[in-house]
């Protein structure tokens, strides 16, 4: 038996389809570069893409998909336009077997992205699918609601529309100050509803 595995570089902005043309439910995606490995095994490949460092890619039988998303894609659909526009892109990387019909893509958020004065996005992710809602995230959030206390730690999930979002902030641990006092509180959500211009 033998075994091969492929890597291109795209240095210039592509959609989805471009490389799987049968799959046009991603091409709402404007990637501005990106790498793409196709292997019939384990295997790791390394490049330059786009003017930037060389990036690493592994990929598990099948095929994996790196690449640049201009920011405004998923910050436009959280904050005022420009709000972050210190960031560039966003990271989208996702794999899939020999098959597109379960094709898993992932962008990841920069640390500490301010969402509202209460609010800070520590961590995460928003996921991209071909189907509504096409923009889901998954995140680690901070609630800051007293400047004589710590902030609480959230975990955030939702979906982002184009011009109106849905999330949810679960809290993780409460220390509110009243502890001494018997009261204690074991869980507590925050629903944030957002709707943009």
């Amino acid at each position: 038996s033998w075994e091969f595995g492929i890597g291109v570089a795209i240095d210039e902005g592509f959609k989805f389809s471009s490389i799987v043309p049968s799959q046009t439910g991603l091409d709402y995606l404007p990637f501005a570069s990106g790498m793409v490995v196709v292997s019939t095994s384990n295997a790791t490949f390394s490049m330059a893409t786009g003017g930037a460092e060389a990036t690493t890619l592994s990929v598990t039988e099948g095929i994996a998909l790196s690449a640049q998303l201009p920011f405004k894609q998923l910050s436009e659909r959280l904050v005022s336009k420009g709000e972050w526009s210190h960031v560039e892109s966003a990271t989208v990387t996702g794999s899939f077997g020999l098959s597109t019909h379960d094709i898993k893509l992932s962008a990841t958020l920069p640390p500490n992205l301010p969402l509202t004065k209460d609010f800070t996005l520590t961590t995460g992710s928003v996921s991209l699918a071909t189907t509504e809602p096409h923009f889901t995230i998954d995140a680690e959030a901070q609630l800051h609601y007293s400047s004589k206390q710590p902030a609480l730690d959230c975990g955030l999930t939702g979906s982002l529309g184009d011009t109106a979002y849905s999330l949810t902030a679960s809290v993780d641990n409460w220390h509110i100050g009243a502890e001494s006092k018997g009261i204690t509180i074991s869980s507590a959500s925050v629903e944030l509803n957002g709707k943009k211009d």
